[in-house]
């Protein structure tokens, strides 16, 4: 598992995707997934997510290699008002055979969470090691890591874009 701070090149790529989160959110959170995007840009995620993996030591199917019910791709958007804490939608959970029918490796960048947000980290298990998100940071970890969202409360927004592609074992 990498968490690392985003760097300009990366933060570069994304930018034209930036629009594509949910306008509105449904219960203080709301998903957009890959079908908002086209081929050619769901293609062009995938194979800088896929760089960016492998230079980290985690070996990523090719996109040859697999089909398209084999990768992921979201927009998590979550608005708090500051009237309640909001327990995330997903509970702890590995990614492996989750949303995708494959065994995965997983990129989330965290495009944004407001100064005013308490919460939101990410917790693995079973060490239960607590990793503080911040806006401008990235998360690499194999699908088979069990992970959890801690409550959120407090009032401004939480943004991430989640990447999962199948992994080579």
């Amino acid at each position: 598992m990498e968490f690392k701070p985003i760097t300009p090149e990366i933060e570069g790529f994304f930018h034209p995707y930036l629009s594509y989160f949910p306008d509105f959110c449904i219960d203080d959170h709301n998903i957009a997934n890959m079908t908002i995007l086209s081929k050619n840009a769901q293609d062009l995620i995938l194979f800088f997510t896929t760089i960016l993996l492998e230079k980290f030591g985690f070996k990523c199917k090719s996109r040859e290699e697999y089909t398209e019910y084999e990768f992921l791709i979201e927009f998590h958007r979550y608005n708090l008002s500051g009237t309640k804490v909001v327990e995330s939608q997903l509970c702890r959970h590995i990614d492996d055979e989750s949303g995708v029918s494959t065994k995965v490796n997983t990129f989330i960048y965290y495009v944004e969470k407001s100064k005013n947000i308490i919460g939101g980290d990410i917790i693995v298990f079973p060490e239960e090691k607590k990793f503080d998100i911040k806006k401008g940071t990235f998360l690499l970890m194999r699908g088979d890591i069990q992970h959890e969202i801690t409550p959120l409360s407090g009032k401004g927004e939480r943004k991430c874009i989640v990447v999962q592609i199948p992994r080579k074992d």
